[in-house]
């Protein structure tokens, strides 16, 4: 009887030194997970932060996403740095915690993540889309501009013609390249070349369009006119340059 008692005693104080052990071994395996958890959040919060630098956002915002991440929304307090260098933005991210206990002991967990800044690549993308857009607004414009001393050119040359062709065939007075060239300065153009033939009068203006095409040169238009024949037919005429018209007299 008595060596069971002493066999009781025995084990009662290997219990009491086992349990310690025990408690303090599962709180060094809670420890490290606690610490595991912790490392594993600030490089989810270091990469959050090289990826918003990586989308080009400003260093502000890649701080502000970083230390939202570092928190996981619990409110906890996060060191983090931002640093740039060249294209290269580095983001480090740091915390500190107590292990197991409240007052146990502290261990600070860190990462960083390096990420090359995106150069605003939306940004070059607007701009090249603006300036095609630009070039191609310019291009029309000039082909509009051309368009339209085309047309001012040939209603200037009929009107020159028509006009000559009164002066040859006595319905108005004065000398018929006279009155064409008044007539063609009239409607913004030129008189580059006047010739009569009988009652015929047969002119070329030349008129500059508007804007940057002027300055690659002008446009002509060149009109024949002179009086109808009976039965209301019109003379044999011929026009050339960028436009023209062939027009009987009034």
């Amino acid at each position: 009887m008595r060596r069971q008692a002493g066999d009781r005693g025995t084990a009662t104080a290997e219990l009491a030194v086992a349990v310690p052990a025990v408690g303090v071994l599962l709180g060094a395996v809670f420890a490290v997970a606690q610490a595991g958890v912790a490392q594993v959040e600030v490089v989810d919060a270091a990469r959050a932060g090289a990826r918003a630098a990586a989308r080009g956002d400003d260093l502000g915002r890649v701080h502000t996403v970083a230390a939202d991440a570092a928190s996981g929304g619990r409110g906890g307090s996060a060191a983090v740095r931002v640093g740039a260098a060249g294209g290269w933005v580095r983001v480090t991210v740091s915390r500190q915690i107590r292990l197991v206990l409240r007052r146990g002991p502290t261990v600070r967990v860190s990462a960083t993540a390096t990420a090359l800044r995106e150069a605003g690549s939306a940004t070059v993308l607007v701009l090249a889309v603006a300036l095609l857009a630009v070039v191609m607004a310019t291009f029309v414009a000039g082909l509009s501009a051309v368009a339209v001393a085309r047309h001012r050119a040939a209603a200037a040359a009929d009107l020159g013609a028509l006009a000559a062709a009164d002066v040859l065939s006595g319905r108005a007075a004065g000398s018929p390249c006279t009155v064409a060239a008044r007539v063609v300065r009239a409607g913004g153009a030129g008189l580059a070349d006047c010739r009569t033939e009988g009652r015929i009068a047969e002119i070329v203006v030349r008129l500059r369009p508007n804007g940057a095409p002027g300055r690659f040169g002008q446009v002509s238009a060149r009109a024949r006119a002179g009086p109808a024949l009976d039965g209301g037919q019109r003379p044999a005429s011929r026009s050339g340059g960028p436009a023209g018209a062939a027009q009987g007299s009034r």
